[in-house]
This record gives structure tokens, C-alpha cells and sequence, in this order.
């Protein structure tokens, strides 16, 4: 059995969305980023994925910080989604990826120079740090 894997880093589209699935009521996180890629023409737009992270992880509080606009990097295995389109009858495609490690990396008010969520915030312990 062989696995695609991928690494991506981009923004959320939108708010992740937390649910319980199956008859275990399995914690679901879902949501979506933009991916530019590197050699793409900024018209084209970006490349989206639609992630899912799954178990205890997306039960806790992860999703609380992960709000539309917020940078990023998941990585986990990847699949394509299909299904018909119900206006036009075509086919279409999504990339997919099952979510087994995400970072924050940054936040909305990065690109504006303000304190990104990572950063710590209480300057009050930096003299007692002794590197």
C-alpha cells in the first residue's frame, strides 16, 4: 500500500468547522486554505485543499484558532475528491488532504506588522531567561 503525502502552507478560506461523526460521535475538524503556488500567475488564483483533522485533536480547542485568514502549514496525506456537479451535470475535483500535523504559523495581522499569536507576550520573563 503506498501513501501520497503532501506539505502545504497557506491561509484559511473560512472558520474551521467542528463536528462528531459516526457512531462513535469521532471529532471532526474541517476546513479549507489557499495554497499559492510558486509559479502560477497571480490572475489564476490560488489552489485550494480541504483538510480534515480527525480524533482528540480536532475535540479540543485547536479550532478556536484557526479562523479565516490565519497562515497555516498542514501536512498528511493527500487524495482527490470527486463528485458531479448538480447545475451542470459535469464532473469536478477536489484536492484533499487527512491532516496529521498542523502548525500555526502565523496570524491575520502578520501581513500589518502586529503581534502574531505565536509571539510571547509578557516581557516581564525575558530578563530571567539566561540565553
Amino acid at each position: 500500500m503506498s501513501m501520497n503525502l503532501g506539505v502545504f502552507t497557506g491561509r484559511l478560506g473560512r472558520d474551521a468547522e467542528k463536528k462528531s461523526v459516526g457512531h462513535n460521535n469521532t471529532g471532526l475538524l474541517s476546513f479549507s486554505i489557499a495554497v499559492d503556488p510558486p509559479y502560477q500567475k497571480k490572475d489564476d488564483g490560488p489552489m485550494w485543499v480541504q483538510c480534515a483533522l480527525w480524533g482528540k485533536r480536532a475535540e479540543g480547542t485547536l479550532g478556536d484558532y484557526l479562523n479565516k485568514g490565519t497562515q497555516v502549514c498542514v501536512s498528511g496525506e493527500l487524495s482527490i475528491n470527486e463528485w458531479e456537479d448538480s447545475k451542470d451535470g459535469l464532473p469536478r475535483f477536489a484536492l484533499a488532504m487527512n491532516v496529521s500535523n498542523l502548525e500555526l504559523i502565523g496570524s491575520k495581522s502578520d501581513s500589518s506588522g502586529q503581534q502574531s499569536r505565536s509571539e510571547p507576550t509578557n516581557d516581564d520573563t525575558d530578563d530571567e531567561i539566561p540565553f
